[in-house]
């Protein structure tokens, strides 16, 4: 959520938000986070994924599971295409900007901006979690996945040792 938030505490009015796999996405939630970026950060967000893909066979199959839609700042799905037949699809819709850039400067309930304490996140992310920079001098290697379990179990450990997180009973 943070992308989306930064995005659009820099002016962003349009976020594209690309691809996620099934079974998330069928799931429910490809659309639960595009609907939430679009409101919480008073953003359009365009989000295309892709659909069925075909094997040299000509078999179809879906890893990503389609279902690209355009949200408007409500939360509101104004276009979908399931994305579950075989080819070409597309989304579109009519951007209203002004009217977009009339809510974001209304003193309303719905206008998020005015009421952010920006100040807490600086306490928020004061320590970091994730390594930055982890490959500027080597791009990743044979064996750059199981590295990347290693690091995330430490970071998860990390988060306990912090009070962050609570560890299971069990």
């Amino acid at each position: 959520p943070e992308t989306s938030r930064g995005l659009a505490m820099n002016g962003a009015e349009i976020i594209i938000r690309a691809t996620l796999i099934d079974p998330q996405v069928a799931q429910g939630m490809w659309e639960l986070q595009n609907r939430a970026h679009a409101m919480f950060n008073q953003t359009y967000v365009i989000s295309p994924n892709l659909g069925p893909q075909m094997d040299d066979d000509g078999h179809m199959f879906d890893l990503f599971g389609g279902r690209s839609m355009i949200v408007d700042s409500k939360g509101r799905v104004v276009a979908r295409q399931e994305g579950l037949i075989p080819g070409d699809s597309f989304v579109s819709y009519v951007i209203d900007i002004e009217a977009l850039r009339r809510a974001r400067a209304a003193n309303g309930v719905m206008n998020w901006f005015k009421d952010l304490r920006t100040e807490q996140y600086a306490a928020i992310y004061e320590q970091p979690i994730y390594e930055k920079n982890q490959y500027v001098d080597e791009l990743p290697q044979e064996g750059w996945l199981a590295r990347e379990d290693v690091r995330r179990a430490d970071n998860i450990k990390k988060l306990i040792e912090r009070g962050l997180l609570t560890p299971p009973q069990i």
